[in-house]
C-alpha cells in the first residue's frame, strides 16, 4: 500500500481528506497513538486507535494545520502512524469486517464515555462538597507532556494488551486505589510528576472520580 509524504499532501491542491494508519505496531508495542495538533492557541488532541482500518484525521481538524503541525509530522516520521491515499482508504472500507470494527470502536468510545459519566466527569456532572460548593481535587501534579505519544490500555475484548506504564507505576496505582480519598491525594502529591503515559494510565484505572476528573482537564480529554 503506498503511503504518502507530507510533501506530497501539501502538493495536492484538491483539498481532500486525509486518511492515516495506526501502525505503530512497526516500531513499538502497539497502542492507540496520540498526536497534538495546535490550532490557533489551543491544543486539540487527535487519537489514531489501534486498528487496521484508516482513520480521517480531516474529520474533525483543519487540513491546513494538520499538515503544518511538526508533531503530526513526527508521528509519521517515526512511523507510529501512515498517511495512506483516500482511493486506498476507499479500498480498505469495503473489505469484510470493515463495518464490525467500525462498530467495535464506537463501542469502545460508548463504553469510555459512559464509564467517564460513571466517575462523575460527565460534562453535566460535577463533584460537590459537603456545602454543597463544586470541589476539585488540589493536585498540584505536573505531567511531563508528550505532543506524540502511543498508549497501550486493557481492554476486556483485547486479550494480550499491556499497559506501556511500568510494573512499578501499574503497582502504585493499585496502591492509591487501595488508599481513601485524601490519603491518595496525598500520594499524588508526593509523586510530584509522571509521564503522559502514566497520567492516561491512572484516568483510567483511577477508582476516585475527583482524581479521575482533575487529571482529565489537566490532559485536556
Amino acid at each position: 500500500m503506498k503511503s504518502l509524504s507530507i510533501q506530497e499532501m501539501l502538493d495536492d491542491t484538491s483539498g481532500g481528506p486525509i486518511f492515516v494508519l495506526n501502525t505503530s505496531d512497526r516500531v513499538t508495542r502497539a497502542g492507540d497513538v496520540f498526536i497534538t495538533i495546535n490550532i490557533g492557541n489551543s491544543a486539540r488532541p487527535f487519537k489514531v486507535p489501534k486498528t487496521w482500518i484508516p482513520m480521517e484525521v480531516t474529520r474533525t481538524l483543519p487540513r491546513k494545520n494538520i499538515l503544518e503541525s511538526v508533531h503530526f509530522m513526527e508521528a509519521l516520521d517515526k512511523g507510529l502512524i501512515t498517511a495512506i491515499p483516500r482511493e486506498d482508504a476507499a479500498a480498505i472500507m469495503k473489505m469484510r469486517g470493515y463495518a464490525e470494527e467500525v462498530a467495535r470502536l464506537k463501542a469502545r468510545e460508548d463504553a469510555a464515555k459512559a464509564e467517564g459519566v460513571a466517575k462523575g466527569i460527565g460534562k453535566n456532572v460535577t463533584v460537590t462538597g459537603s456545602n454543597g460548593e463544586e470541589e476539585e481535587a488540589q493536585q498540584p501534579l505536573k505531567i511531563n507532556s508528550k505532543n506524540v505519544s502511543v498508549v497501550s490500555l486493557n481492554d476486556d475484548d483485547e486479550a494480550g494488551d499491556e499497559p506501556t506504564v511500568s510494573a512499578s507505576f501499574v503497582g502504585w496505582v493499585n496502591k492509591i486505589n487501595a488508599l481513601p480519598y485524601d490519603k491518595a491525594i496525598v500520594e499524588i502529591r508526593v509523586r510530584g510528576s509522571m509521564e503522559q503515559e502514566e497520567a492516561l494510565y491512572l484516568v483510567e484505572n483511577s477508582k476516585h472520580p475527583k482524581i479521575v476528573k482533575s487529571l482529565s482537564k489537566k490532559l485536556g480529554l
